[in-house]
């Protein structure tokens, strides 16, 4: 989980300027008006390569080229106001909120929104500091070791577009950091709700630690063996990938305080946004 919500916390934030000359895209959902930039059920055109889960999302990489994250603008709304923001997640729902384009859900993302028809559904796990981190599973999904948690906070954020009709998204596509493009899969498959696997970056490789760093291990632990893990994966002790006829034990990411925000940001909006200097 890559990316700046605003505020304290921050564990990595890539913006890199657009690239000039670049042609702009469009994308289209089947009775709705179609937006810059917006290629919410096809990203082939976000540079998602160079982005994390907030660029790919909102793509804040593409429509404001050179700003760095975190750094304070000041944006005119279509409604007169002047509002001083950060460049952050939080900073685009401030703006959406000044201009009342943006309605919360709460933690719903799958109930139907017919008054929201062809606007942008974002899906937020934020990550409290000292609330989340790392620890090591076995193949029942039985914990081994948990690590101490992570001061920083950070967070995980997908998108999608709502349809003629209302209906959420099913489909859409989610980045870590530096990790490749994943999806398209449902909304829930990229909530951080906790123990989810940690992956290496840029690689995306499960990683897997052998159970001899560990002493004093009950015998109802039930290892996973090199047959049960994918090809790619990693062991975290050599760098290298994991060796046959050794027992491992999964690195998974715990969540203690799992959260999920849900907010809708009107289509009319995000395309003035998108269209900005």
């Amino acid at each position: 989980m890559v990316g700046n919500l605003g505020g304290s916390g921050t564990a990595e934030a890539r913006v890199v300027p657009a690239q000039s000359g670049t042609p702009a895209v469009t994308q289209c959902t089947e009775g709705c008006p179609c937006l810059a930039f917006q290629r919410y059920n096809d990203p082939f055109g976000a540079d998602y390569e160079i982005t994390n889960c907030a660029g790919l999302s909102a793509r804040l990489r593409n429509i404001w080229g050179n700003l760095e994250i975190g750094q304070v603008f000041t944006y005119q709304t279509d409604s007169g106001k002047t509002v001083s923001v950060e460049f952050t997640v939080r900073g685009l729902q401030q703006l959406a909120r000044a201009d009342g384009a943006l309605i919360d859900r709460g933690d719903d993302y799958s109930s139907d929104a017919p008054d929201s028809a062809c606007d942008i559904l974002f899906v937020l796990w934020p990550l409290s500091a000292s609330a989340w981190g790392g620890q090591y599973v076995d193949k029942n999904g039985t914990v081994v070791y948990r690590q101490d948690p992570i001061e920083n906070s950070d967070f995980h954020i997908v998108a999608g577009r709502i349809d003629r009709d209302g209906k959420m998204p099913n489909e859409v596509y989610s980045t870590n950091g530096g990790r490749p493009l994943e999806g398209p899969a449902p909304i829930a498959r990229w909530a951080f709700t906790g123990n989810i696997p940690y992956t290496t970056s840029p690689e995306n490789s499960p990683v897997f630690l052998r159970t001899d760093a560990f002493t004093g291990l009950p015998d109802t632990l039930v290892p996973f063996q090199a047959a049960d893990i994918p090809s790619n994966a990693i062991d975290e002790s050599t760098g290298q990938q994991v060796e046959a006829g050794v027992e491992y034990f999964q690195v998974m990411l715990y969540n203690d305080r799992p959260t999920t925000e849900a907010f809708i940001v009107k289509a009319d909006f995000m395309r003035a946004f998108s269209s900005s200097p």
